[in-house]
């Protein structure tokens, strides 16, 4: 007979141990499955994490690419705008031109030239408040501007020397008493000079130089550069360019005077207009104005009355009109010197213009 039996604890503890066993196997399986699952779950977050990260680094990549495209085309539109304003300003009409209330009336002196004296011969030959065209057969040092006194306004012109480039001490000095308003200019008509040989270069380069002090010490006075009729006239085909530099000058003079009449000078003028519309000057004045008298073939004073008084009339008719009209006079050239009749014309002109 088998005495052996197991002890009571013995076999509490094996139960004990199976429910403990059976309890926690799967438990254990659980958390297995869990920390496998949460491995990969970690690894997929740190690839997403990844692609995210390079997807980022892409994106603002392109977004600088972008950033730089639209810089360099921005760029190019404000280079199209500032280009297509440049030719619609080029191709554009210039402003209207600037038409005087009137246009003054008066004459270069038969005696004096840029002088008190000059300007009081123009004054008591065709009264206060007319113009005085007065020239200097030289330089600045011998012939200071006068003041303006009873003349209406001063177109003074001068002859500086060529050989050298202007004295800026004497040139000042010269235009110190010229008043406000005044037209200046040096070398007048140097396309009648250049016909006649002399050179070109010079007198622009004297024009250059004037035109700066002046601009620089005196902007009260306009700068002026005049060319004769002849230029002008529509059989020729003269460059006006040819003898002055359009930025040398503010007012275009016109000397339309030199031929024997009866002349009409207005198509010069139209021709003239033309061009100035075409090179950007709104301004002008004719300089010197008149006919000569000869006796063959016959031109008679009684002519050359009707003449200022038709021509005249014309000229003051244009919608654009000069801002002066300076008849040429002058003791040294008898052929130009008015009679009595033709003065009266003169003043009677004088007189219209000016009420």
């Amino acid at each position: 007979m088998n005495t052996h039996v197991p002890a009571i604890g013995d076999l509490v503890e094996k139960y004990v141990t199976a429910c403990i066993t059976e309890a926690v196997e799967p438990v254990k399986a659980d958390r297995d499955r869990l920390a496998i699952a949460l491995a990969a779950s970690e690894d997929e977050l740190a690839a997403a994490t990844a692609e995210h990260g390079v997807r980022a680094a892409a994106d603002e990549a392109t977004i600088r690419d972008y950033r730089a495209v639209i810089d360099e085309r921005e760029g190019t539109i404000a280079q199209l705008r500032d280009t297509i304003d440049e030719l619609l300003e080029s191709t554009q009409s210039p402003d209207p031109e600037p038409v005087p209330e009137r246009t003054m009336l008066g004459a270069s002196p038969l005696v004096g030239g840029v002088s008190t004296k000059g300007r009081d011969s123009v004054v008591g030959r065709w009264g206060a408040g007319t113009v005085a065209r007065l020239f200097a057969s030289g330089g600045f040092a011998a012939s200071p501007a006068p003041e303006l006194g009873d003349a209406g306004r001063l177109l003074l012109s001068w002859k500086p020397d060529l050989s050298r480039p202007i004295n800026e001490a004497e040139c000042l000095a010269a235009l110190q008493g010229a008043p406000a308003g005044s037209k200046v200019c040096v070398w007048h008509e140097p396309d009648v000079k250049a016909r006649k040989g002399d050179a070109v270069a010079p007198m622009k380069a004297r024009a250059a130089e004037f035109a700066a002090i002046v601009r620089k010490h005196r902007p009260d006075l306009d700068v002026m550069a005049v060319l004769s009729g002849w230029t002008f006239e529509p059989s020729t085909n003269y460059d006006p360019l040819a003898y002055i530099d359009r930025a040398s000058f503010d007012v275009l003079g016109l000397d339309l005077d030199g031929l024997y009449g009866p002349q009409d000078y207005m198509p010069s003028i139209a021709k003239a207009q033309a061009w100035m519309r075409a090179n950007g000057v709104t301004r002008y004045t004719v300089a010197e104005y008149g006919v000569k008298v000869r006796t063959s073939p016959r031109y008679t004073p009684a002519q050359r009355e009707a003449w200022l008084t038709d021509q005249t009339t014309r000229i003051l008719a244009l919608e654009w009109l000069p801002e002066e009209i300076c008849l040429f006079e002058s003791n040294a050239y008898p052929e130009y010197t008015l009679g009595t009749a033709e003065q009266a014309a003169w003043r009677e002109r004088i007189a219209v213009a000016h009420a």
